[in-house]
């Protein structure tokens, strides 16, 4: 997998939690997947990448020994579970 689709599932994951069944009344796991479009998409992202030092940054290439991250990404969104044709495009800046 590469940066733009890890990043992408971590936007638009899937997340399950406990709550009160409306029928039966038990608790019960329900999962909800969050759906996004690209025009809602922040303009600004700030990720953390932790690169303090060589021995960090081996962590973002990849096995040929090259970055993993690019200077440009683009996203695609959700909307109602279905990917997004529009896309939102992202400069890595340091």
């Amino acid at each position: 997998m590469d940066f733009t689709g890890i990043l992408r599932n971590s936007l638009l994951r899937e997340m399950t939690h406990k709550a009160t069944c409306q029928t039966c009344k038990h608790f019960a796991n329900f999962a909800s997947r969050r759906s996004i479009p690209s025009r809602d998409l922040p303009p600004l992202l700030a990720i953390n990448a932790c690169v303090y030092n060589e021995e960090n940054f081996k962590f973002w290439q990849d096995s040929r020994n090259q970055t993993f991250l690019k200077p440009q990404i683009e996203l695609h969104g959700q909307i109602e579970g279905t990917d997004d044709p529009e896309k939102a495009e992202y400069e890595l800046r340091v």
